[in-house]
């Protein structure tokens, strides 16, 4: 028995990559752009995502610094806005497209 494949909003991750500057991102910040491509994954409807840093290491394949390191850039840059909630330890990002 094959598990189901989540469902994939293909429509949000071309915007992304156009208008959010990700393209000279991705060239500058491989690591940061590697991790914003993750946080787009797990947004929601509202464009909000809280993985943890330790299921972004998970899935990135990155150091734990290094995942810190891109999420503090995102943050400064703009790619990423806290949201002031939490759940469970996680910090609520707006991913912004």
């Amino acid at each position: 028995m094959d598990a189901e494949k989540p469902e994939f909003d293909f429509g949000r991750v071309p915007k992304a990559i156009v208008y959010s500057g990700y393209l000279k991102l991705m060239n500058k910040k491989p690591t940061a752009a590697l991790v914003y491509t993750l946080y787009i994954s797990h947004t929601n409807d509202e464009m909000k995502a809280w993985p943890s840093i330790a299921r972004l290491v998970e899935l990135s394949g990155c150091s734990r610094s290094a995942v810190s390191d891109a999420r503090r850039f995102l943050l400064a840059e703009r790619f990423l806005v806290f949201t002031g909630e939490h759940r469970g330890r996680s910090p609520v990002m707006r991913v912004e497209t």
